[in-house]
Parts: structure tokens; C-alpha cells; sequence
């Protein structure tokens, strides 16, 4: 048999194949395990590339192959006789096509080894299907590639799905995005046209934002990157966002699909009406979609709806997620082409109303389990449907007189949904806009029930918004009203949020008297008797009774699992975790949340294990078992990443920088931080108490490690910096952080300027330690500005003597605080660390005793400070500080074992011959001095010997 004229005449010539790679070695495992090869896939996701690049590939073996294209074919005959032609046959007129196919089976089955490559076979799958098999039987040594968007559905036919390439997401760092397969392909096709491209972070992250955009999808990439020689990135990503339709340009270098519209008008033209009306309609769903939705909004007449669902997967037009409870989406320009053909259709207004009707129900059904009995199954329900939610908002929110719309009920439980999974997740931006309205709305519209609820939800984002004052004032309001709510239970839920705000806000005797008043009526419903039990356990917490709260934890935890509660666990374990922490007991708090977590979490969700994870790594880090809160720290990340809680994360991040600090892992933990940072800078709008802690630690951070300046711009990008009264107290608890940066860097000025502004707007502070410590780093700086002679005027005085004794009370704050305690020691010891000596020292024995009595011993001024005493000075009687240096040194080696006279008499004057009654006298004359300084009920005489109290700390430095 002659050979064919060459080995590969495809019109796809191969190119540098880009993110394929697993790809290409799927597809070669399949064609040496199978004798028929479909590689499918949607429009534009580049099969005809991939089968040439693995063609090329093979060009020095010496399997021979064919390739035909039947883009432009209109039957087989037209194949067939392109086939012939490449192997050289000669065909008669008018010969019956039936002739011709087994002439051709003969020819083929002479090979030894021949591959048979037929390209865009979609238009012909039927036919093709009956002469490829018919083939294989002829030929047993032919092997066949066949790309199409429809499988060939014959028993020797395996399956190649090509799916797009998977674009970076959101907050990868530069190095993950740079070695991106989307954004390198992107790159690479843009340098073809412009020369040169910078990846630099800020360049990356835009190429990352234009990617995703474009779903990874091979051709549309490509046809974008030729606009990098007129545009810029930033440019490009902006004209995808308002002019979508510009993906239409044609490239007249490219004689097919050279537009993605023209790739995917192909497909559509194959399908059947039932089929095109599905496609159409599913341009309604915002995002991934299951069956049951399809079915409650779709119409396609008397066709099945799932029928044309499976006809549409299988033709590459719809891809699938998950493989559990699978969820179908469309591809961003699938969906695009869909709109305009069902805007040409018509009833869409009809196909929105079922689609709300459809939201609304679930909506209901999820917030019930969700909100009260925290179901996790309902909970992910409600993000699977994020963006439907969203979608159907954007629509209505503006629809005049919509409260007299049938739809109005529906569409409020649609924004209760929305508002509860965007607090949820932290992301409240405008929440509180589309809200206020509806909760008038629904009250004017007779919804007792749908009012309340939306109260709530505002209330909600205002505890986000870090808006406690009017959030309690809010609550207020809002009891009454649910007492007359028809749904059971809504008046308890209120009680209950009203005490944990007053908690939080410290008005703890207004808390219990609503504590008091649910009490007797928790039993009236399964959800309530858990959640009781946890905000009684947060109480006895803040009044000082904190293993009366372990008690209550652990009861609540009981009513949980008696009720079947899920969602409060994760509430109760943290809060149980930090109660045995505060207890001493960080062991019993990580054994305790790890037999939950053992019995299996699937229960928790990511969010839950996320926040879990999280407060191990803190039990770990505070036990200094750092390789541990790094291992939990990375572990509540991930989690975090899944649950999409932005503001979470960067606080997970923050704090996992800071774990691989400590461990002087430096690069890791600027690279943690700079998430962090880059996080809370790109959220629109998050849970504004965890964003303000996460980029307080992320920049203290920063300071630790000598980086202040950048500490300062990444606050100053996050336009956080002007302080005013209707700013949250989160925000407002930065800026008095930027301004201790500020006075730090000796920018006294505007550290001043802006701590008046914050003081004159009266705004809230959710940790007032940090504007005192920014008070303290300006007066500093004043200080050290100041000259010799100014240093000894009245302005600084009693300055270090003041600050002194504050130490006492910042350390107490530390201890009590729901601010990363970390970032706030870290931020005392800076401070300190600015003071001139011995003051520092002095500060650093006091803080290190923090709130427990201690005597500090200041080695190096040979000073000492007994409990509530101020500072003595022993640098002029060195006897006496060398006697009481003896007494700490075995206080701290022996607790309660006595230093023998004998010992003293070595020590203090080893060069001298006593008698006992002189010896005596020295010590008498010495210890009575040391007990006029403050030290009378620390020195105790024992047997021949004298000993410091053991029930007292020494500390020394």
C-alpha cells in the first residue's frame, strides 16, 4: 500500500501548547488502551489544537496518519473523498457511497498502523458514528481521533472531556499566577503581538482578573491578547466589563472561528428546538444550576426538561460541577450568545417570574434551618444559589411599586437569603441600601413576619458594620414587633441577639434581664435552649466568671447535639476553647474541639472547621508549639479559601504570618501579610470587625519586622484614614493605629492631627488600647525631638513616670480582649522599646508581670519594684543589692529552700573573717533596710537562713 502524501495536513498547525500537558498524556493513555478516540468539549476550548500537538509529537514514530476537517463538509461523501485522496485512491463517478466506504475500509485496514484523525465532526455524528464503526471492524490496526462538541455514542468509542483552563483565583499570589497555564498563555500570545509584557505583581493580578473573565477559555484568550497592541491590561479588563460583545471582532488572518460567536452559532445551529429554547432560557440562571431549579423555571414544551439538559452536556454546552450533587453552568460567552437568542425569543419576563418564585421558595425553607438550627446542608444550599440571588436583586430592587407585585414576597425572602449568606461570609456591601426600603415596604404591604426579618437582617449588617450603639437601639425596636410575628420563635431570637450585643458592649446587667426573660421559655422550640446556654456562658465569661462559663459551654454543647443545633457547635467550641485558654488550660482546649472534629466534620462546613482550625492555632501559638499553629494555621486557611469569607481569610492569613515570624521564617511571614493586606484592600465591603483586626495584625506585623513605611501605605490604600463619627469603630480602631505608625516614624504632625480628628468626631473604638499606645508613641517622639534642656522641662517631667504606671493596665486590657492579643503585646513591647533607659527595662518587668504580683529585679540599674510598690534604687548599696540579687536567684532555682547565713557571709564579703555576733548585726542592719523599701513581707527568716516569700514571682532582666 502506497503511503499517504504526508503525515499531517490539519489546517490547526501545531503551536506551543500551553497548560495541556496532562491533556496530551490522557489523550495518548487513551489511544494506545482504545481504537476510537473522541476528544470533546466546548466551543473555542481548543480540541483541534491538542489532537495536532499530539500528532506532532508522534512525527518520528512511524505510525502514518490521515486528517480530514468536515467544518466545511456537508455529508461523508465529501470525507470519504478527501481520504481517498490522501491515499492516493482513485474513485469513479457516480460510484455508491456504500462502494466507496468499504474501498476505503480495505485501504485503511492495509496499514500496519495508521492513525485517522477527523476533525469538527459535530454537524455529521450520526452517519460518522455508523462508518467509523463499520471501519474498525474492517481495520483492525486503525486507530481514530475524532474531535467534535457530541460524542459518537458507539460501544468502541472512548472519552476525552477538554474543559477550559483553570484561571488563578482571586487572591493567589503572584508567584501561583505567573506559573498560571491561562495567564501564561495570555502572556505569551500578547508578547507575539506588543514585543515585551512586565509581569509584575500589579500587572499579574489584572492578567488574573482578564482570565477569569474569559473562563480560561483557550480561543477567547488568544483573540484578546491581540488587543495588547492597542490596550493596556487594565484597558482590556475594562472593555470586557461594559463591552462584552467586542469578543465578536473578527481576525481576518483566521479563515474559521475566528470569533467566538462563530463558534458557538455552530453549535447552536446543531441542536433541536427543545434544545435551543433549554439553551436560551438557561442564559436566566447567574450562575451554577441543578436540575430541580432547571425544571421549576425552564419551558421547552412537551419536551423533558432533563432530556434536554443531558442533550445540551452532551454537545459540550453546558458544563458540570461537583460530582456528588452535580450543578450545571454555562460559560460566560455561552451564556452571553444565549441572552441575545432568548431576548429574540421572548418571555423573558414570564421566565423571571418562575425563577423568583422558585428562589423565594428555597429561600425560606434554607433560612429556617439555616439561621436558627445552623443546618450546614441548608447553609451551602444557600451559597450554591449566591449568585441566582444576587442576579434576581439586581433586577427588581429598582421595579417600581414592587411591593404590589405578586412577586414582592418572594423576592423579599430572596434578599433575606442574600443579606444572610453576605453576612455570612463577610461581603455587606450596600446590604443595608437595598434592606431599609424593603423592610418599609413589606410592613406597608401587611408582611408581619417578612418585616421583622428584614429588621433583623439590617441589625445584622450593623453588627458587621461595627454599629453596636444603634444596633441595640435597633433591637429595641424590633421586640415588639416580633412578639406579634406569626412565625414561632422570632421574639426569643431577638431577646437573645439584644443580650449578646449588650454583652459585647459591656452593659452586662441589661444583658441578663434579657437572658432572664428567655430563660423560662426556651422549650418552646428545639433551636432556642442551645443558643441560651451559649450567650449565658458569654456572660458569666465577660463578668469575670470563667469556669462558671466552662460549665455553660459544655451544656450548651449537650443541647445541641440533644437538638440536633449544628450551627451553634461551632459558636460553642470556640467560645469553649478560649474559656479553657483563659483557664490555663490550652491542652484541655485543642483535646476538647479535636474529639468534635475526630467524630467527623462534615457537620461544620469549611466556614465552621475554618473557625475551629483557628482557634486551635491560637491555643497552639500561645503554648509556643509554633510548628503546630503554623500546621493549623495553614489548614484554617484552606478552609477559609473554600468558604469565600474574605475577611476571615485575611485575618487567617494575618495570623499565620505572624506564626511563621516567631519561627524567624521572615519571608513566609511577609508573604502572609501581604495577602492579608491585599484582602482587606480589594473587598468591597466586609465583616468590618474581623477586616480592621485582620490588617491591624498584618501592619504591626510589618512594624515588628522593621517595615513601617509599608505599613503605612497599605493603610493608607485602604482609604481607612480619615476618622469621623459615623465611621464604624472597627475602621476607626485602625486609623488610631496609623496614627502610633505615624508617630513611630516621627511624623509627629500628622500623628497628632489625626489622633484630634478621631478624639473631636467622638467615633467608637472596638480596642481603645490603641489609640492610648499611639498617645504613648507621640509623647515619645516629642521626647526624643526634644533637646537636652527641653527633656528636663514640666511638658516631660512625669512623662515615663505616667506611662509607667499604665503598663499595669495594658497588660490587663491584653488579657481580657477580643483584639488579637498578640498584635497588642507585640505593639506594648515597640513601645517600650522607644523608651531611654533604664525606663525601657523597667517597662518590660512590669509588662511582663502583667497582671500577677511579682518583685522585678532591673539587673543592669540594680533597681527593684515590689508588688504595688514603685521602683527602688539599690546602684549605691551594693551590699544590699547583692543580698537581695542571693534571695531571687534561689527563689528562682528553689522555691521555698532557705539561703544559709554561712552563703550570705561568702557572697557579701567573702575577703572578711566574722564573728557570729558581727555577721548578725550586718544582716540585721541590711534586711531592715530591704524591708523599709517595700520588701517587709517578701523576706522571710528560716532555719539559720533567709528566703523570699515562694508564693511571689521574681522576675529579673
Amino acid at each position: 500500500m502506497e503511503k499517504p502524501i504526508s503525515k499531517h495536513q490539519s489546517k490547526c498547525a501545531p503551536e506551543a501548547l500551553i497548560g495541556r500537558t496532562e491533556d496530551l498524556w490522557k489523550l495518548e493513555q487513551l489511544i494506545d488502551a482504545h481504537r476510537l478516540v473522541s476528544v470533546l468539549g466546548p466551543p473555542g476550548v481548543g480540541k483541534s489544537r491538542l489532537v495536532a500537538s499530539f500528532v506532532e509529537s508522534r512525527s518520528s514514530e512511524p505510525l502514518e496518519t490521515v486528517h480530514t476537517d468536515l467544518a466545511g463538509a456537508s455529508s461523508l461523501v465529501d470525507m470519504c473523498a478527501e481520504i481517498a485522496r490522501q491515499l492516493r485512491l482513485e474513485q469513479r463517478p457516480g460510484e455508491q457511497f456504500e462502494s466507496t466506504r468499504d474501498q476505503l475500509g480495505r485501504a485503511l485496514a492495509a496499514f500496519d498502523e495508521l492513525l485517522l484523525v477527523i476533525d469538527n465532526a459535530d454537524r455529521l455524528v450520526e452517519p460518522l458514528a455508523a462508518v467509523l464503526q463499520h471501519w474498525t471492524r474492517q481495520a483492525p490496526d486503525l486507530n481514530i481521533v475524532v474531535t467534535s462538541r457530541q460524542p459518537l455514542r458507539i460501544d468502541a468509542e472512548a472519552r476525552l472531556e477538554l474543559a477550559p483552563l483553570q484561571p488563578p483565583s482571586p487572591d493567589a499570589p503572584a508567584a501561583e499566577i505567573a506559573n498560571n497555564a491561562a495567564v501564561r498563555l495570555f502572556a505569551e500570545r500578547a508578547r507575539r503581538v506588543c514585543g515585551s509584557l512586565d509581569l509584575d505583581e500589579e500587572n499579574l493580578a489584572v492578567i488574573g482578573e482578564l482570565v477569569r473573565r474569559l473562563d480560561g477559555l483557550p480561543l477567547a484568550i488568544e483573540l484578546v491578547a491581540r488587543w495588547k497592541s492597542l490596550l493596556s491590561i487594565e484597558e482590556i479588563v475594562e472593555r470586557l466589563r461594559l463591552s462584552p460583545q467586542d469578543l465578536a471582532l473578527a481576525d481576518s488572518r483566521q479563515t474559521r472561528f475566528s470569533t467566538l460567536e462563530a463558534a458557538i452559532a455552530w453549535s447552536w445551529e446543531l441542536l433541536d428546538d427543545a434544545e435551543q429554547a433549554g439553551l436560551a432560557q438557561c442564559a436566566v440562571f447567574a450562575g451554577p444550576f441543578d436540575v430541580s431549579m432547571a425544571e421549576a423555571v425552564l419551558d421547552v414544551g412537551e419536551s423533558s426538561v432533563l432530556g434536554v439538559l443531558l442533550g445540551l452536556r452532551e454537545q459540550s454546552l453546558l458544563g458540570v460541577e461537583g460530582s456528588g450533587a452535580p450543578r450545571m453552568r454555562l460559560l460566560t460567552s455561552v451564556r452571553r450568545f444565549a441572552r441575545r437568542r432568548l431576548d429574540d425569543m421572548g418571555g423573558v419576563e414570564s421566565l423571571w417570574g418562575r425563577l423568583v418564585a422558585y428562589l423565594g421558595q428555597e429561600s425560606r425553607r434554607c433560612l429556617v434551618e439555616a439561621e436558627r438550627m445552623g443546618r450546614i446542608g441548608a447553609l451551602e444550599r444557600l451559597q450554591a444559589l449566591h449568585l441566582q440571588l444576587r442576579a434576581v436583586v439586581e433586577r427588581y430592587e429598582r421595579t417600581p411599586d414592587l411591593e404590589q407585585k405578586e412577586e414582592f414576597p418572594a423576592f423579599v425572602d430572596c434578599a433575606l437569603a442574600l443579606a444572610y449568606i453576605a453576612s455570612h461570609i463577610g461581603q455587606i456591601a450596600g446590604l443595608r441600601e437595598l434592606l431599609e426600603p424593603l423592610a418599609a415596604s413589606a410592613a406597608a404591604a401587611g408582611l408581619p413576619t417578612r418585616h421583622v426579618l428584614l429588621l433583623n437582617a439590617i441589625a445584622v449588617v450593623d453588627t458587621l458594620a461595627g454599629r453596636q450603639p444603634d444596633l441595640v437601639e435597633r433591637l429595641e425596636d424590633i421586640a415588639p414587633l416580633a412578639a406579634e410575628s406569626d412565625r414561632d420563635g422570632d421574639w426569643l431570637w431577638i431577646e437573645l441577639r439584644l443580650a449578646s450585643e449588650l454583652i459585647w458592649t459591656g452593659r452586662l446587667d441589661e444583658a441578663r434581664r434579657h437572658l432572664d426573660a428567655v430563660a423560662p421559655r426556651f422549650a418552646q422550640t428545639t433551636w432556642c435552649e442551645s443558643w441560651y446556654w451559649y450567650f449565658h456562658a458569654q456572660w458569666l465569661a465577660a463578668t469575670g466568671e470563667n469556669s462558671e462559663s466552662i460549665d455553660a459551654y459544655e451544656r450548651a454543647l449537650e443541647a445541641a447535639g440533644r437538638t440536633g443545633n449544628e450551627g451553634v457547635e461551632v459558636h460553642v467550641l470556640s467560645g469553649l476553647a478560649i474559656a479553657h485558654i483563659k483557664d490555663g488550660s490550652s491542652v484541655t482546649a485543642r483535646q476538647r474541639v479535636l474529639e468534635r472534629l475526630d467524630s467527623g466534620s462534615a457537620w461544620l462546613g469549611s466556614y465552621g472547621e475554618a473557625h475551629l482550625l483557628q482557634t486551635l492555632a491560637v491555643s497552639a501559638f500561645l503554648d509556643e508549639c509554633y510548628d503546630k499553629a503554623i500546621e493549623l494555621g495553614e489548614a484554617c486557611v484552606t478552609q477559609f479559601r473554600r468558604s469565600g469569607a474574605p475577611a476571615d481569610l485575611a485575618l487567617g492569613l494575618a495570623n499565620l504570618a505572624w506564626y511563621h515570624f516567631v519561627v524567624d521564617h521572615r519571608d513566609q511571614a511577609a508573604h502572609f501579610a501581604r495577602q492579608a493586606e491585599n484582602l482587606v484592600e480589594a473587598a468591597d465591603a466586609v465583616s468590618e470587625f474581623v477586616a480592621s483586626a485582620a490588617l491591624v495584625s498584618a501592619c504591626s506585623l510589618r512594624w515588628k519586622m522593621g517595615d513601617e513605611e509599608t505599613a503605612v501605605a497599605v493603610i493608607e490604600r485602604s482609604g481607612r484614614v480619615s476618622p469621623s463619627a459615623t465611621a464604624s469603630a472597627h475602621w476607626n480602631t485602625v486609623v488610631s493605629f496609623y496614627a502610633g505608625l505615624l508617630a513611630a516614624l516621627g511624623r509627629l504632625e500628622r500623628a497628632e492631627e489625626v489622633l484630634e480628628e478621631l478624639e473631636s468626631a467622638g467615633g467608637e473604638l472596638v480596642e481603645p488600647l490603641l489609640i492610648e499606645l499611639a498617645r504613648a508613641q507621640l509623647d515619645i517622639g516629642h521626647w526624643r525631638r526634644a533637646g537636652d534642656g527641653e527633656r528636663t522641662s514640666d511638658r516631660f517631667e512625669n512623662l515615663f513616670a505616667n506611662l509607667s504606671n499604665k503598663i499595669d493596665h495594658w497588660a490587663e486590657r491584653i488579657a481580657t480582649t477580643d483584639f488579637p492579643s498578640w498584635t497588642l503585646e507585640d505593639l506594648v513591647e515597640l513601645t517600650i522599646a522607644q523608651m531611654p533607659q533604664p525606663e525601657a527595662t523597667f517597662a518590660n518587668l512590669q509588662y511582663a508581670a502583667g497582671t500577677q504580683p511579682a518583685l522585678l529585679l532591673a539587673t543592669q540599674h540594680k533597681a527593684f519594684r515590689a508588688p504595688e510598690a514603685t521602683w527602688g534604687d539599690l546602684s549605691r548599696s551594693e551590699i544590699r543589692w547583692q543580698l537581695l540579687d542571693l534571695l531571687a536567684q534561689r527563689r528562682l532555682d528553689a522555691p521555698g529552700e532557705v539561703v544559709h547565713i554561712d552563703e550570705i557571709a561568702e557572697r557579701l564579703w567573702p575577703d572578711e573573717v566574722l564573728t557570729p555576733s558581727s555577721l548578725k548585726n550586718r544582716l540585721y542592719v541590711n534586711l531592715s533596710k530591704l524591708r523599709e523599701a517595700n520588701l517587709d513581707g517578701l523576706l522571710l527568716r528560716g532555719e539559720d537562713g533567709y528566703l523570699l516569700d515562694p508564693d511571689v514571682r521574681v522576675l529579673r532582666q
